[in-house]
């Protein structure tokens, strides 16, 4: 169970990091090309 609740972690955690990822970039566009 533990092995399991720990991949769901590490899951989750690329997902967060991934999606966080993804903002950054939208944002850096975003400001690169208002100005």
């Amino acid at each position: 169970m533990t092995e399991i609740d720990h991949a769901d972690d590490v899951e989750y955690s690329y997902i967060v990091l991934v999606a966080a990822t993804f903002i950054v970039l939208v944002l850096g566009c975003v400001a690169f090309l208002g100005d």
